[in-house]
């Protein structure tokens, strides 16, 4: 009931700016993980943009946030807070449209800060199989290096990734982002799926891939 989780939201929040005792807050801000509505997930964020620098009360609403589920996601990826925490909770929800928003942050870093690339990658991975169809488009479009991509795909493990690296396979990309694919195809352990065809059509790739076939030795 919508009507019911907005006073119990204005009730947390009048209660939360009273009180001292940090046992008691974070009761009441569990109390907000029962609902599933907008009005739960924006007192959430706007709780955790004033109190989440405290570390046992950031991590409790993060953990209300993650049961409100998908309502919370615009408020996570359109507000102004970046950090660990916001890319966990995206994972934990697990809900596919929090992924364009993880790439971006993904793509932004470039390869600097490797533990909040872990932590992002990480999300993604969480999101699973509802991830591929983000992932593939990037892979499709990207022109420099595919690497990130490739290895996402390779760790999240699903055959229904194959069809679509099999087809950018056979497109105009570059040789180094061509054994990008190639590689975490190895990863999947199926690459003899339609492998053959896409060799007999490539030659090139087919003499890079001999002439460095140490590198994979799934093929």
């Amino acid at each position: 009931d919508v009507s019911l989780e907005s006073r119990l939201a204005v009730a947390v929040s009048s209660a939360l700016d009273l009180i001292e005792d940090e046992y008691l807050a974070q009761r009441l801000i569990e109390l907000l993980g029962f609902g599933s509505s907008e009005v739960a997930a924006e007192t959430l964020w706007q709780l955790y943009v004033h109190k989440g620098g405290d570390e046992v009360l950031g991590r409790t609403i993060a953990l209300a946030m993650k049961e409100v589920g998908a309502a919370c996601i615009p408020f996570l990826t359109q507000g102004s807070i970046r950090n660990e925490l916001i890319y966990e909770i995206l994972g934990d929800i697990g809900d596919a449209s929090a992924v364009p928003f993880l790439l971006e942050e993904l793509k932004k870093l470039g390869y600097v800060d490797y533990n909040r690339r872990k932590i992002i990658s990480e999300a993604i991975e969480k999101i699973g199989e509802k991830a591929i169809p983000y992932l593939l488009e990037v892979l499709k479009n990207e022109e420099v290096d595919n690497q990130y991509i490739c290895q996402l795909l390779g760790n999240i493990d699903s055959s229904n990734a194959i069809p679509g690296m099999i087809d950018i396979l056979k497109t105009g990309i570059s040789e180094a982002n061509k054994l990008n694919i190639l590689s975490a195809l190895g990863a999947l352990e199926l690459l003899g799926y339609h492998l053959t065809a896409v060799l007999r059509q490539n030659p090139a790739l087919k003499k890079t891939l001999t002439r460095r076939k140490a590198e994979f030795p799934r093929i």
